[in-house]
């Protein structure tokens, strides 16, 4: 094809040259003031020559014009010129070689020839364009069908792997029937001879009544108890072979489904086998449909020239160019295929949407917040901004929440002096607080590791980065907050879900959550559509993970994926939960109580920030003056602190008590009632009480003015409905509450039994005798 283009090109370039020097030197010479027949038939001949070279000369120059077609027209015109000129001089001059069919015969017959030769060349060029374009549109339904095919067998494919998940529940389940059915007739034979043993008895004493001629009423009970036991034995025989029954029933079972396993693994494996052969075709085809693209375009380039330039009317060829929208949707196509192009999850662009979509507004900016605020704020971690409501009324995963950001109070000051006291309390290894200071722990994370491209934080920061913008494509929000507001998949969906869910399972392009029990956090978590979306989501981050050659991401595993996932997931759980009207609940009234519930946990939680403070500061002072059995104390009480988290501290509500002041004036002022938990130790009760009433006995290293504001704390007879946290030690826990709930209880809350974190401590609630003689200074 392109050896014909250039002939063609060659051949016309050289006539056009020719034929325009040829036409030029006629016109110089043939003026209307020529005098004499020999002038004009000199110039004749030199133009004949000149065409005659021109002809032969055609295709041998290698030139490649730019305006081909305009200069062809151009020619044509001036030949027409030049005719008439020729005719008009030999009517004139009345020459005998300057007749019509002369100039004909001349001139314009080898113009004509290798224009029209160059004219049919470009006619076959055309043709052989539209069999290329025919060919490339055959290309690409190929390529629809094999990806309707590639899709049609990955939709069987998930089909599969649902059956063989079915089917190992079934397994499952019937292996566990098996095991009852074996405890049955365990049980079953354990009757069997106890009854025959009673019978046995029975009979020797009804023998022995008769041959001694004792017939009393003695041997009237014996005989009615034979009878009961004969029926009871009875029934309980026909009641066992029954549950015998069932149990060759469930055998039976049991040995078909080995069968039905074999059977679907190897169509798993079938159609695995078949996917990979047509995404091989499909790589193949795509690789041929880009070289078709790319010869197309190269065939389009000089063409389009030629048309753009010469101006005539021309555009009938028009639909002979590459529309370069179209291959550009292609292109999009063939990526979004792949899974590639449909986020763009480069840290860069994670970072500049980030900035673009939550940055926008006065004090939405990182950057911007970080401005207004010193240096010794920013690295306090007692000083971020809050990231919204929260709450640990309705929380499945409490382990997962991390504490508010809160503002440290006039309580957290401290009147500590000397190089050896600190902002900040730092542990010693070894003595059971070597957690070290929380700026301290984000500096050790931001520090690069010689060997590997991104530190600890920037690849938590950009993972980070990553499932929120994963989140935000998928349920198409611009902040996660609002996925809160989207409307539940509705009911036929589900419906259509519960028949088929591999077709109609949820979409990752446009998701939607099941909120049929939106009152409950559990159930929204364990409802089948949301669990298949958590494990799509996390599918499609890890698979992004995967791609990445960067490594911007670190070692991050499914495990890691699936908990940051889940716990976005459980957030929007908890919102939807707390913001569902409780009975007749209005509207207002559900925004009173989720505000309330707000305030109520950062109250919370900044007591529990206080009291890590004080146990802090008590136990650097106790290492500092040498005391050794306080230091073990308050570091027992860190430690415990630390364990419990915001989760295990008391719970509190707003109340208002009546307090006399100087003079016999009363008056009411806010407090705190202080509600009981009935699962943890009794101990931690007045350990508590010893936190809080440190700072008033100790004013030397707390501030008095803190002392004098705080909110005073009632404890009541009341038991909070709270339920535990899950994974905690098992010293925790009051013994009482544990034999309450049995080992089920304990299995279900995780507990960890190896723990030993009170082994030390039976006592600790009691106060110490001589702390009053602690050497502080």
């Amino acid at each position: 094809m392109n050896e014909d283009i250039q002939d063609a090109d060659t051949s016309l370039a050289g006539m056009i040259g020719r034929a325009k020097a040829a036409a030029r030197e006629l016109m110089t010479f043939l003026t209307p003031q020529t005098e004499g027949s020999h002038t004009s038939y000199a110039v004749l001949s030199r133009v004949a020559e000149s065409l005659e070279e021109c002809e032969r000369e055609a295709a041998n120059i290698n030139e490649n014009p730019r305006f081909m077609q305009a200069t062809a027209w151009d020619l044509a015109d001036d030949i027409d010129a030049l005719r008439d000129q020729l005719l008009t001089m030999g009517r004139r001059l009345q020459l005998p070689g300057l007749e019509e069919p002369a100039i004909e015969r001349t001139f314009l017959a080898p113009c004509s020839k290798s224009m029209e030769s160059a004219l049919e060349k470009m006619e076959n060029l055309a043709a052989k364009t539209s069999e290329l374009r025919a060919a490339l549109h055959a290309s690409y339904e190929r390529e629809d069908e094999l990806r309707a095919s590639v899709c049609a067998h990955r939709r069987e494919n998930v089909g599969l792997e649902a059956s063989q998940l079915a089917a190992q529940g079934i397994a499952s389940r019937l292996q566990r029937q098996a095991e009852s059915v074996d405890e049955a007739k365990r049980k079953l034979q354990q009757t069997i001879d106890e009854q025959q043993r009673h019978l046995v008895c029975v009979t020797e004493e009804k023998e022995a009544i008769v041959r001694d001629g004792q017939q009393t009423s003695e041997t009237q009970d014996l005989e009615a108890k034979t009878r009961d036991c004969r029926q009871s034995h009875a029934l309980e025989r026909a009641q066992l072979q029954g549950e015998l029954e069932q149990a060759r029933e469930v055998l039976n079972d049991i040995r078909n489904v080995p069968q039905d396993l074999t059977e679907l693994q190897r169509e798993a494996a079938a159609t695995h086998a078949e996917v990979e052969r047509l995404m091989n075709q499909l790589t193949e085809l795509t690789d041929y449909n880009l070289a078709l693209e790319r010869r197309l375009s190269s065939l389009n380039t000089p063409r389009g020239e030629m048309l753009d330039d010469s101006g005539r009317d021309l555009r009938a060829t028009e639909h002979t160019r590459g529309s370069p929208m179209e291959l550009a949707q292609t292109e999009e196509a063939l990526a979004s295929a792949f899974g590639s192009g449909e986020f763009d999850v480069s840290p860069r662009s994670q970072a500049s949407a980030a900035s673009t979509t939550e940055g926008k507004g006065p004090g939405r900016s990182p950057t911007s917040y970080d401005q207004r605020r010193s240096a010794r704020r920013r690295l306090s971690p007692y000083s971020r901004p809050s990231n919204g409501p929260g709450s640990s009324d309705d929380s499945d995963d409490g382990q997962t929440e991390s504490l508010p950001p809160a503002s440290p109070t006039p309580m957290h000051r401290s009147k500590r002096s000397g190089p050896a006291t600190g902002r900040f309390h730092v542990g010693l290894e070894g003595d059971g607080n070597a957690k070290s200071s929380p700026f301290l722990r984000k500096q050790a994370r931001q520090r690069l590791i010689p060997g590997l491209p991104f530190s600890f934080e920037e690849v938590n920061t950009n993972l980070n980065r990553l499932v929120t913008m994963v989140f935000k494509k998928a349920f198409k929000v611009r902040f996660l907050n609002a996925i809160r507001e989207l409307p539940g998949v509705s009911d036929e969906r589900l419906s259509l879900f519960e028949s088929n869910p591999a077709r109609y399972g949820p979409d990752v392009h446009n998701l939607q959550l099941d909120t049929t029990f939106r009152a409950s956090t559990t159930l929204m978590k364990n409802s089948p559509w949301n669990m298949l979306a958590t494990q799509r989501l996390v599918d499609l981050v890890f698979d992004t993970i995967s791609n990445d050659t960067t490594g911007c991401y670190g070692s991050a595993d499914v495990d890691l994926v699936s908990q940051k996932v889940e716990d976005r997931l459980g957030r929007q759980y908890r919102g939807i939960a707390e913001a569902t009207p409780i009975g007749d609940e209005t509207w207002d009234e559900v925004v009173e109580r989720c505000l309330d519930n707000h305030t109520n946990y950062n109250k919370h939680c900044r007591s529990v920030m206080a009291r890590n403070y004080i146990a802090s500061i008590m136990r650097e002072k106790a290492e500092m003056s040498g005391a050794d059995e306080q230091l073990d104390h308050w570091s027992y009480v860190l430690r415990s602190l630390e364990q419990l988290n915001y989760e295990g501290m008391s719970d509190e509500e707003s109340d208002t008590e009546e307090v006399v002041f100087p003079g016999g004036v009363v008056a009411e002022q806010p407090c705190r009632r202080v509600l009981e938990m009935r699962w943890r130790h009794p101990s931690f009760k007045e350990v508590f009480d010893d936190v809080d009433q440190t700072p008033a006995q100790f004013p030397d290293i707390f501030n008095k003015l803190a002392l004098k504001n705080r909110i005073r704390r009632v404890r009541v007879a009341q038991t909070s409905e709270r339920a535990p946290p899950k994974k905690l030690s098992i010293a925790l826990f009051d013994p009482s509450y544990l034999e309450e709930i049995g080992p089920a209880g304990i299995i279900a809350l995780g507990i960890n039994e190896d723990d030993d974190t009170r082994t030390d401590e039976e006592g600790q609630g009691q106060e110490d005798e001589g702390e009053e003689d602690y050497d502080w200074d």
